[in-house]
């Protein structure tokens, strides 16, 4: 029954971790889409999948950011991962925007609305999702 126990907590906290991909070493592209919850300086970070590498950092609210609106939930980031709060190039027909990592999204991203207008030229809502190119940069990018 112990190892029973053992195995079912081994598998319930690791297990999820596992299963979030890895980011990529190079340009891969990905679905994008937005979130009005980002849009909310004062949205704390301790409901986000990011939390822990955000508070170690001292930031409590989305809006301490210092490169703050540009940030993003992406499948790569999950509680406790080496992709949380690190910086990402997002790139769509010709214009790029750097966002922090502060979220986990289940496929692809989700940017905050301004992010994304970023993007498209002030119609995110009009296109609601893109193709972009996505590529971790150095944190330095985001300001972090």
């Amino acid at each position: 029954m112990l190892y029973t126990t053992i195995i079912a907590a081994f598998a319930s906290f690791v297990l999820p971790v596992l299963a979030v991909p890895q980011a990529p070493g190079h340009p891969v592209t990905i679905t994008a889409t937005w979130s009005a919850a980002y849009d909310n300086p004062a949205l704390s970070v301790n409901g986000l999948a990011c939390s822990d590498a955000l508070i170690r950092k001292g930031i409590h609210t989305i809006g301490d950011l210092k490169n703050y609106p540009n940030v993003t939930g992406i499948q790569y980031a999950s509680f406790g991962s080496p992709n949380c709060a690190t910086c990402y190039k997002f790139t769509y027909q010709g214009k790029s925007v750097n966002v922090v990592a502060i979220d986990n999204a289940q496929h692809g991203a989700t940017l905050s609305t301004a992010a994304l207008n970023a993007l498209t030229n002030g119609h995110a809502h009009d296109v609601g999702s893109i193709q972009a190119t996505v590529e971790q940069v150095p944190n330095s990018a985001c300001k972090l």
